[in-house]
């Protein structure tokens, strides 16, 4: 079930056999598709089969048999777990395709929930000791885990709903799409978020305190999307801008200076309108316009 649910990430093999931007490009995608989703735990139940019959470990005598209807039940909800998870962060999944390259973006946890992480790992290695020393009931923490995770994952989808009302009332406007308005939560805190907003000529950052009431903090930082600059314009006529922006979120530019005839583009989520970002391509254009 562990690797269930991490395998529709093989898609990583991208950045490892190709360039950043198929990695960027490919992520999310094919392999968390609602076909590949309905595949996987077949795999995963084939590749443990597998396993057994020419694994040079052999199950002892006295070991229960192997139940594969509730294997691929576990397999499957496994798998089912990744997309969900994936949802819940400001990053997205692409479930739809191929009928649809549209991202899902859930705008709930932190890519890298530290929270979450202690009690899944805390669960499973509290069950682990009970069963090993034989004593009852020893799923019971990994199932309050479970438990407890799911009640964390609803509070903090509220946090965020109530924060991007907030935004939304304050700037005056009606419900933004999730290409307007950004709600990232924050790591290691349920109340704090940072809305990013798009305007004409950027991105502006404030912070969103979501207690008893929400309220929306000063503009903490902005950048400049340099859209309609001659060199930005240039770029987004290229295969590789239109590549890029499959992944994208909210695309900004950084014209070179100095007579070059390049442009990087990055995305405002991971990097504040620097060039110096994994989030990010450079695009080579022919001569300067």
């Amino acid at each position: 079930m562990v690797i269930a649910a991490n395998i529709p990430d093989v898609d990583v093999a991208y950045i490892f056999f190709g360039d950043q931007l198929s990695g960027l490009e490919s992520r999310r995608g094919w392999t968390h598709s609602v076909p590949a989703l309905a595949l996987w735990p077949f795999v995963v139940v084939g590749g443990v089969l597998l396993w057994r019959r020419f694994s040079v470990r052999r199950p002892p005598a006295n070991a229960p048999p192997l139940k594969l209807t509730m294997l691929l039940i576990g397999c499957a909800i496994a798998v089912l777990s990744h997309p969900f998870l994936d949802w819940m962060n400001e990053y997205g999944v692409r479930v739809l395709m191929p009928w649809s390259d549209r991202w899902f973006y859930g705008d709930t946890l932190f890519i890298v929930d530290v929270f979450l992480w202690g009690l899944f790992g805390g669960g499973w290695w509290l069950a682990r000791r009970r069963r090993r020393s034989d004593r009852s009931r020893s799923a019971l923490p990994a199932r309050a885990a479970v438990a407890i995770a799911l009640l964390y994952i609803a509070s903090m989808k509220v946090q965020s709903e109530r924060s991007r009302t907030a935004v939304e009332a304050a700037l005056g406007m009606g419900p933004l799409n999730a290409r307007q308005l950004m709600i990232g939560p924050l790591p290691l805190t349920m109340r704090t978020r940072s809305a990013l907003i798009v305007t004409d000529s950027g991105y502006v950052f404030r912070n969103v305190h979501a207690g008893l009431r929400v309220s929306l903090g000063a503009v903490t930082e902005f950048v400049p999307t340099n859209a309609n600059d001659p060199l930005s314009r240039a770029a987004k006529l290229t295969d590789a801008y239109r590549r890029f922006a499959r992944w994208s979120r909210f695309p900004y530019f950084v014209p070179a200076a100095d007579g070059d005839s390049t442009v990087f583009v990055g995305d405002a989520r991971y990097a504040r309108g620097t060039s110096t970002t994994w989030a990010g391509t450079l695009i080579r254009l022919s001569h300067r316009p």
